[in-house]
């Protein structure tokens, strides 16, 4: 999925929150965070951490890759290399 902005991040977690039958108290304290935080994760709001939201796709097993326009989106098969890419950048 191409994602345009905040709320399409927001989507993206919540689809995998619901493929994993999480609730968004159960997300939160997986995360080690507040539903509420959870929440306006999902809604697409403006202002949460950047690193936050890094760490909650590693713990909802998501990955991150960033392409410029025009270049082709690799398929993955395997989205557990989050944190490889992240430690690769730091």
């Amino acid at each position: 999925m191409q994602v345009q902005n905040t709320i399409d991040v927001g989507r993206v977690i919540k689809r995998r929150r619901h493929e994993l039958q999480l609730s968004q108290r159960d997300l939160a304290d997986r995360h080690g965070t507040t539903q509420k935080w959870i929440s306006l994760v999902e809604n697409g709001k403006d202002g949460v951490s950047m690193g936050q939201v890094l760490r909650l796709l590693k713990t909802l097993e998501l990955r991150l890759e960033i392409t410029p326009p025009g270049e082709p989106i690799e398929t993955v098969k395997n989205s557990n290399r989050l944190a490889s890419i992240i430690d690769r950048h730091r």
